[in-house]
């Protein structure tokens, strides 16, 4: 095997949850008299840290301060993203490469009770030998978790990042391991993605001929 561990994002990479971020990213602005974004437009901005991007959109912290728009979205957001299913091909290649015996552990900016709580909505346990999530639900960065994990890691664990994101790709370089994004249910744009110099790929199983 290429990789000791296979690391896997969840949102946007496992979950289809691009267009209900999307659909309350909207609402939230709408009820704030706030011009609402389209699709193409929210992968042009869609960034982590998510204060970030939630500036970039318009909202004024000095009016409604982050915290409360985190709580308003995840308020929004834990109870639908149990019903929206999981990005095409996800789960087929997470199986695939479970029965090739690679070791796969998810690592989210999500809040960690949100995040069990998804994985066992969607009968993930069984293919994951850690899920790793925040203790909060800011979606700040999850580097400083991946670091903690590699920790506990034997040395030179050869690593592999996939995930949908830029910020993927800057916690696989920190942890030292390959990336390979996917287009498939990206918040991000493709252009986004191949200007880190990843491999990107259209769909997961276009992934499992490399692995």
């Amino acid at each position: 095997m290429k990789y000791d561990y296979i690391i896997w994002d969840f949102n946007g990479t496992i979950i289809d949850d691009r267009q209900l971020c999307l659909d309350i990213l909207n609402k939230m602005l709408k009820e704030r008299d706030i011009k609402t974004v389209s699709l193409e437009e929210y992968q042009d901005i869609f960034g982590f840290p998510v204060i970030d991007y939630y500036r970039k959109v318009g909202f004024d912290f000095n009016v409604n301060p982050f915290s409360e728009l985190a709580v308003e979205f995840i308020d929004l957001y834990q109870k639908a993203s149990l019903k929206v299913g999981l990005v095409p091909g996800s789960l087929e290649t997470i199986k695939a490469l479970k029965d090739k015996g690679y070791k796969q552990i998810m690592l989210s900016a999500s809040e960690r009770g949100n995040l069990l709580e998804q994985v066992h909505n969607y009968h993930l346990e069984s293919y994951f030998d850690e899920v790793l999530g925040l203790t909060d639900i800011e979606a700040t960065s999850k580097a400083d978790l991946g670091r903690k994990f590699l920790d506990t890691l034997p040395k030179n664990s050869r690593l592999l990042m996939i995930g949908d994101s830029i910020h993927d790709h800057e916690v696989a370089l920190e942890l030292g391991a390959d990336c390979f994004l996917v287009c498939e249910g990206s918040h991000q744009s493709k252009k986004r993605l191949e200007q880190t110099g990843c491999r990107v790929y259209d769909n997961c199983l276009e992934m499992i001929k490399e692995l």
